[in-house]
């Protein structure tokens, strides 16, 4: 969430695709009436096809798109049939697997040394509102280009005019192996899996996934222990409100654990299932779907991306001076935030994109979703979310190594400032950092506590945390995913797996996800102002590098292995 995207950028690579040629979309006219290039497709072309799919690849925009992107040659109707030859994959889902590809064979990883340039200029920024909401996102990026005009153009026609039709007589052939399925459409674009999960559908791999997994940002401890036992647990029926397309199922389900961290009872739809119930298989799966939906579209793309990440960068840029410390400090930690945003502003956002296709969620739905996701927002440092979260029986990882992580940017972030400023009275006479924090408080909205050092050094703090090791716990998620059956994002009521289209939907926005940034130990010290600052950047790497040993040696002796503050495996921005 979501990404996150960089579907838009991938429209140039289609050439290896289709013809292997270069492409050449210069001349594309969405707008075009003249004759299909390739003339009529043969009837045989269409097997298996829908016949709105069909008459997509029949429009004359589609054709000359088609013959641009093979660099001016005609497409045959035997390269469109070996083209889109899997019946189970509409022509929107097998056009965007193949643009994905193309991308992540041609991405080469940015370096923080080069990619990241020193600040140019303060100025107000021109912004665009996103879809449905009220946030703005700038859309000129300090490091990186937007795509091209008539890339953007050849995009927004797929999008708009690919049929968004949902097939239900799609499904799964008898004992077929689902993810080796998605794998064989996916898998040569697959990030590094990095935490293998052998056993995904037992009761002990859902406490795993609460207590050791993805889902641990998210559990709380009751008010009160319930009779059964309930002690924790992980609320998602706010999500049964969210509008759905008809012959999906709803999301939305609550997940109550004892003192041990262990399955009690999932409440569903005002019905409560225990361990054994006949329907248990599939409310936990309907959970652990609803658990992955809600963090890929509200804590990772609204959250991270959409608030954190583009606020941090808007706010820094229109406040602060090129020459500010606290410019220089926030820079490298906004790489490519804008960019991606824009990206995300146009492929999952908008109606008929990425979204909207890969999840059950009508358009009011997404608007929904949006609006519950900025209503609940908090932005608070670590050890509050800890506190929040009360887990007092159990050893969580997530708070016991995000303690660890948080020491070392605290430590980081406070030594830096302090180069700079001795008092509160410095701090708040700088009319700048003034101006940085009312602007930034409005957008959080109104959760800052009064400027002084600490509250300065705290939210600069949280604000890295979330941009690194946050948006590595939510967006490094392709181990959760490969799998329709483990925490599928869209699904029939009743069915224990995601249908085949939407499962390739899903693990396609992850593919695009995996495209590596710049990493958080990367040497940045280039953007310092001076050698007291590069040093306190150089103890903050040798802190980094520590702390990924000591998650290395930790996770040799734990039941499931947990590296979200693994500094190794960590981007230095919400920059995919």
């Amino acid at each position: 969430m979501v990404s996150i995207s960089l579907v838009l950028k991938t429209i140039a690579a289609t050439t290896a695709l289709v013809l292997g040629q270069q492409p050449a979309i210069a001349g594309f006219d969405p707008s075009a009436k003249t004759p299909a290039v390739s003339g009529p497709l043969p009837s045989s072309t269409s097997q298996g096809m829908s016949k709105e799919d069909y008459a997509f690849l029949q429009s004359p925009q589609t054709q000359q798109l088609l013959s641009l992107l093979g660099g001016g040659a005609n497409i045959t109707s035997a390269a469109v049939a070996a083209m889109f030859g899997d019946s189970r994959l509409d022509v929107w889902t097998t056009l965007m697997t193949k643009l994905v590809q193309g991308k992540v064979d041609k991405w080469a990883q940015p370096q923080a040394n080069s990619a990241i340039t020193i600040p140019k200029e303060q100025k107000e920024l021109t912004k665009t509102t996103l879809l449905n909401t009220n946030i703005q996102i700038p859309v000129d990026d300090e490091d990186w280009p937007d795509d091209a005009a008539l890339e953007v153009k050849a995009a927004t026609f797929i999008r708009d005019y690919a049929p968004f039709i949902d097939d239900f007589k799609q499904t799964w052939k008898a004992g077929e192996n689902k993810e080796g399925y998605v794998m064989s459409k996916v898998g040569k674009m697959w990030p590094k899996v990095h935490v293998f999960w052998n056993d995904r559908y037992s009761d002990k791999a859902l406490n795993l996934l609460v207590f050791n997994g993805v889902g641990s940002h998210l559990v709380e401890k009751l008010p009160q222990r319930q009779r059964d036992g309930s002690y924790y647990a992980v609320t998602l029926n706010f999500m049964d409100q969210l509008e759905v397309r008809p012959g999906f199922a709803k999301y939305g389900a609550d997940a109550y654990f004892n003192s041990y961290g262990e399955i009690v009872k999932i409440v569903r739809q005002n019905r409560t299932y225990y361990p054994n119930d006949k329907l248990w298989e599939y409310i936990k799966m309907a959970f652990r779907g609803s658990l992955m939906t809600k963090i890929t579209a509200i804590d990772h793309l609204l959250g991270l991306h959409m608030t954190v990440g583009n606020y941090l960068t808007t706010v820094s840029r229109e406040q602060l001076p090129p020459d500010h410390p606290l410019r220089r400090l926030i820079k490298p930690f906004t790489f490519r935030a804008v960019a991606i945003n824009r990206a995300a502003a146009r492929s999952l956002f908008w109606t008929k994109a990425y979204m909207h296709r890969a999840l059950a969620l009508t358009d009011a739905g997404l608007t929904q979703t949006w609006k519950t996701g900025t209503d609940s927002f908090k932005f608070e440092t670590f050890p509050e979310t800890v506190a929040r979260q009360n887990i007092d029986t159990v050893n969580l990882p997530f708070h016991n190594d995000g303690m660890s992580y948080w020491n070392i940017v605290r430590k980081f972030v406070g030594d830096y400032v302090n180069l700079y400023y001795r008092s509160d009275d410095d701090v708040v006479k700088d009319t700048s950092v003034e101006a940085f924090w009312a602007a930034f408080n409005s957008k959080m909205p109104m959760q800052l506590r009064p400027l002084t050092m600490k509250n300065l050094k705290d939210t600069l703090a949280q604000a890295i945390f979330w941009v690194t090791a946050m948006h590595n716990h939510m967006g490094n998620v392709a181990e959760y995913v490969s799998d329709p059956a483990f925490m599928p994002g869209a699904w029939v009521e009743g069915e224990l797996a995601a249908r085949p289209g939407a499962a390739v939907r899903q693990a396609v926005i992850m593919a695009l996800t995996g495209l590596q940034q710049p990493s958080i130990l990367d040497d940045f010290s280039h953007v310092m102002l001076d050698n007291k600052a590069k040093k306190v950047c150089k103890d903050f790497n040798n802190g980094l590098t520590a702390l990924g040993f000591v998650n290395d040696f930790q996770n040799a002796f734990r039941d499931q292995a947990f590296t979200t503050f693994n500094p190794q495996l960590m981007d230095i921005s919400v920059g995919i």
